[in-house]
């Protein structure tokens, strides 16, 4: 028996063997995805894609994954042998993908495809196939349970024809039901006409991927309350409660507000500022849509639906009132194409940029005005003349040298409670468009009244924070003061100041605000499951559509978001128009590294004052983050929301009853992005011999191609000692052992991370090693003629009783004379197989015995001869020394004595016969060295 050292190299194991085989012997593996090409929804889980590594002669595990994935896409990797299928599977965050997505309107970007690659990887050796993945935040496919739907259903039918514009009336049906669709609201035994016409709404978000729709009715109908809406008006002398009995309503889609309350918000307060005393009050004799002499305020009343349009769930939508001239809406008296002489009444105007009213004139300051109501084609050139020259005069008034006399400024032109109550919604809001006077800022003139009313408020998706293109972002800096023209020249009158505050200490007092302000989450809580249908149709929570400045990542960050900015602006503009005393604010951010989707802690210091309490608010460029209250003059925040990139952070003390707000100095700090999520590949044999040393590598894989991951990865055996290893430039880490004993083991990776990049744990790689292997010949001495085949059998098994082969046996033959060819039968032993029986096939030389030497048998056989009488007494022993010795030495005893007797007969004879003894050799590979045995044989030619 021949033993080597131990410290030879069969070891790549699992990484290895790839290299060995593609180096050695050509082979490689390939791997394919079907289908090429996925679509995958924020928000989805586990989405299959299927994998087929090729080559099925390779026979060690592979590792796949895929590399190249859009931020918050991860995957769940997949061992694989050659040969085999499996699926990876997918899974998408609410906030999967955002930075592939357009923020600006008005082409918003639904979709995008990033080229990704799915990666089979074994140490060093790698194969790729592309998979185009293509994430999109429109799901038609989506359909909410019916248990899943507790708001009313809004069913339209227009045989399939679409709804594509502004321009075109699609007739079509309308249904609605009760959520459990026992109860139809539409048509009912009073209703029975559902027909209707219906087309697209909006400027800005008929541009939206999700579509805002107008519907006519071929009937009047109070659809409100039916569906269960209590309004507080009433209808003729029945004095039976009603909203409004009409043919038009809305249906918003809220699309850019996640949330989908901000415009519903600004209605229910509009709704809840009284327009008696103690509040401020409109003269006697001005609209109202009460029915009776008692002045109420009208905005939009509104329920929400989940809609269906043929077939198709588009989501939450919110069923409106349109702003119109209607006996519960705007209670003025309409005009008709023949009334020419008495023109002083009734106009429906609205301040708006996109000037697309049929009749659309200029105030002598500039401001577009468009005539909603009447809208006559052709127009009454008496009734547009009149109402421009008015609007005109008006205009030239307020901005006139007395503009603050009551008989010749602006009083004489405008009602001033209708003007402040404006204001109060509006700024308070932040309402991008209507506070800045750029569109739906509503006002009206009724017959033989010679006011102008602001009102009623209307369109406030883009408000409360939910703007990234005009400072009203920030919820702590001045707006309609100094954007809308007319409120700019009406704060310079200290009469209507005074009355704006004494109107906003009135409705804070009186609890007005705080009520506001404290519905909003209730009513949030009403569209918990809506929203989240709303979600799986629409996949955008988290995603930064236009013009969202922020993206809090689920349904109550957003509408938190909102009622912090709120509160935040309520503040702030209480504090701009009361005098209270003076405070400070200082912010700390610590000396921690900052980074995105981690937590950092904010801390602020108020001073001065008297004992200041409340709230202190935390923006970063302007967008609030979240707020901490005041314990010893001390707030905190830890926020994990902040964005990557350089942004301001800002501490802003609200205030309270006495102690004024105050804000700290922006801070300018560096934010790094998110780490990119790793997946650690862990390789090695499956199976190893003991004593021998093997090689486990764990490969360091990135989500997105951003660098080359640096650090440590850390390896385990059965969960013991960790053993570190330091990431090279290819993202290995590589660790070799020879101690393993016999028996089956675990083994795992872990990647500590870096600066870059997210940590990572492998799976487990389980390892079985085995002992050491005999090799024997059943007919150790062979006789053949010159040039004829010889056989010899070889017998391999595992040694101590295993049932397989923990390494491949490799077989070769030494002791041939020149020329002579040979070959094994199997020509190696793989790894797994059990006991083996081998053929060595030998072509005997050409020769003849004239041409043997003197005595070379002789000399030959007396060799083996002696190591038998040597080792004989050793024959029955087994010494353990890393492997069995003691079955191959009593075989060598027993081939060597026959060498021995087959030598001196051939001499003796003097025959013409050559003897050559030759020696079969088993070696199994490792790391760093071999393992061999081996088995004497004799080959006597004639």
């Amino acid at each position: 028996m021949k033993l080597f050292g131990k410290s030879g190299a069969f070891a790549l194991g699992v990484f290895g063997a790839l290299v060995l085989c593609s180096a050695g012997y050509g082979q490689t593996f390939t791997v394919t995805v079907a289908p090429s090409s996925l679509t995958i929804y924020p928000g989805q889980q586990n989405v299959p894609v299927a994998i087929t590594v090729g080559a099925s002669s390779y026979a060690e595990p592979i590792s796949v994954t895929l590399t190249g994935l859009p931020s918050g896409i991860t995957v769940s990797p997949l061992t694989l042998t050659a040969g085999g299928s499996g699926t990876l599977k997918l899974s998408a965050s609410v906030s999967a993908g955002q930075k592939g997505f357009s923020p600006s309107a008005p082409s918003i970007t639904t979709s995008w495809t990033a080229a990704v690659s799915v990666v089979a990887a074994a140490g060093s050796t790698r194969a790729t196939a592309p998979l185009a993945l293509t994430v999109s935040i429109s799901n038609p496919s989506f359909a909410p349970a019916p248990s899943a739907i507790d708001l009313p259903i809004l069913t339209i039918d227009t045989s399939g024809a679409p709804i594509a514009n502004k321009t075109t009336d699609v007739p079509g049906t309308v249904t609605i039901t009760s959520a459990d669709g026992q109860t139809s609201y539409l048509p009912n035994s009073s209703d029975t006409d559902n027909t209707a016409t219906f087309h697209v709404h909006g400027n800005t978000t008929a541009d939206m991927p999700k579509l805002a729709y107008e519907m006519k009715l071929n009937t009047s109908l109070d659809l409100l309350n039916t569906m269960g809406l209590n309004c507080p008006y009433v209808t003729g002398s029945k004095n039976k409660p009603t909203c409004d009995k009409s043919k038009t309503y809305i249906l918003l889609a809220n699309y850019d507000d996640k949330t989908f309350l901000r415009d519903w918000a600004a209605s229910a307060l509009a709704n809840a500022i009284p327009l008696t005393s103690p509040y401020l009050a409109s003269p006697a004799g001005s609209p109202s849509p009460s029915g009776t002499s008692t002045l109420m305020p009208w905005a939009p009343h509104s329920l929400f639906v989940e809609l269906y349009l043929n077939g198709v769930y588009e989501g939450n939508y919110q069923l409106i009132e349109k702003v119109n001239v209607d006996s519960h809406r705007i209670n003025i008296t309409e005009l008709t194409d023949t009334d020419t002489a008495d023109v002083t009444g009734s106009y429906l105007l609205e301040i708006d940029q996109h000037r697309d009213e049929d009749y659309v004139f200029s105030t002598p300051h500039g401001i577009p005005i468009g005539l909603i109501d009447p809208d006559f084609t052709p127009e009454v050139a008496q009734q547009t003349s009149y109402i421009t020259s008015y609007v005109d005069d008006a205009e030239t008034a307020l901005f006139s040298s007395d503009f603050t006399d009551p008989t010749l400024g602006w009083r004489a032109y405008f009602d001033e409670s209708s003007a402040v109550n404006f204001y109060i919604v509006n700024d308070l809001m932040g309402n991008a468009d209507g506070g800045s006077f750029f569109s739906s800022d509503y006002l009206y003139k009724d017959l033989d009244n010679p006011l102008l009313y602001m009102g009623p408020i209307w369109d406030f998706d883009v408000s409360a924070g939910n703007v990234n293109y005009v400072p009203i972002e920030n919820a702590t800096v001045p707006w309609m003061q100094q954007e809308a023209l007319w409120y700019i020249r009406w704060f310079e009158d200290p009469g209507f100041k005074a009355d704006v505050v004494t109107q906003w200490n009135t409705l804070k007092n009186n609890g007005v605000f705080s009520t506001w302000l404290a519905s909003i989450p209730q009513e949030a809580k009403t569209l918990e499951q809506s929203q989240a249908n709303n979600l799986g149709r629409w996949p955008m929570q988290g995603i930064k559509v236009w013009p969202n400045p922020e993206a809090a990542g689920s349904y109550n960050g957003e509408v938190q978001y909102l009622t912090n900015w709120l509160q935040l602006r309520l503040a702030y503009l209480d504090s701009k128009l009361n005098n209270k005393a003076q405070t400070a604010t200082s912010l700390s951010l610590g000396n921690e590294t900052l980074r995105s989707g981690s937590p950092v802690t904010l801390t602020a210091e108020v001073t001065g004052g008297t004992g200041p309490s409340g709230v202190v608010s935390f923006l970063s460029t302007g967008v609030v983050l979240g707020t901490g209250s005041l314990s010893a003059g001390t707030a905190s925040l830890t926020a994990s929301n902040l964005p990557a990139g350089t942004d301001e952070i800002q501490a802003v003390y609200n205030g309270d009853q006495t102690n004024g707000m105050s804000s700290s100095n922006g801070q300018l700090v560096t934010v790094l992005p998110p780490l990119t999520a790793t997946t650690l590949s862990i390789a090695g044999p499956s199976s190893v011999t003991e004593g021998l040393s093997s090689t486990f590598t764990a490969t360091v894989i990135p989500s997105s191609n951003s660098g080359v991951p640096t650090g440590t990865v850390t390896f385990s055996v059965d969960g013991g000692k960790a053993t570190p290893a330091t990431v090279n430039g290819t993202g290995t880490g590589t660790y070799s052992t020879s101690s393993l004993a016999a028996g089956t083991h675990t083994l795992t990776a872990v990647y500590s991370g870096d600066t870059n990049f997210a940590a990572a744990t492998s799976s487990v790689l389980t390892v079985r090693v085995g002992s050491d292997f005999t090799i024997m010949s059943s007919n150790p001495l062979v006789m053949a003629h010159a040039g004829d085949t010889a056989t010899f059998n070889i017998a391999l098994s595992p040694a101590d009783g295993e049932p397989a082969f923990a390494s491949a046996v490799a077989l070769s033959v030494t002791g041939l004379p020149t020329g002579t060819t040979y070959s094994f039968s199997p020509a190696s032993v793989p790894a797994g197989s059990g006991p083996t029986a081998v053929t060595l096939t030998v072509q005997a030389p050409q020769t003849t015995a004239a041409s043997l030497p003197a005595n070379d048998g002789l000399g030959r056989g007396l060799a083996p001869l002696s190591l038998a009488l040597i080792l004989l007494p050793f024959a029955g022993k087994v010494r353990k020394t890393g492997r069995r010795l003691g079955r191959t030495i009593a075989v060598l005893l027993v081939l060597g004595g026959l060498a021995a007797i087959g030598g001196l007969s051939g001499c003796g004879s003097g025959s013409a016969q050559k003897t050559y003894f030759l020696v079969v050799t088993g070696t199994q590979t490792g790391a760093t060295g071999t393992l061999s045995h081996s088995t004497d044989v004799s080959l006597t030619v004639e």
